[in-house]
């Protein structure tokens, strides 16, 4: 194994991505939200039929669009 000049193991790095996909990955996490949103505000059962509390929706909603969805 040839020498790298480090002495400790370095753990892999994830290549960076342009700024072209960032805004891409926000724009749909923004797009998201506001479907969640507005599927919540036409039939308040939608929180129970996907799974999750009307709590868990809502904070789910209010997330910041640069936080990917859980």
């Amino acid at each position: 194994m040839p020498f790298d000049g480090g002495f400790f193991a370095r753990p892999p790095v994830a290549p960076r991505r342009g700024w072209r996909a960032r805004l891409a990955d926000w724009r749909r996490n923004h797009s998201a939200r506001q479907a969640l949103d507005l599927n919540q505000r036409l039939d308040p059962r939608f929180a129970r039929d996907i799974g999750l509390t009307q709590t868990e929706l809502a904070f789910e909603v209010e997330k910041p669009f640069w936080k990917p969805p859980s």
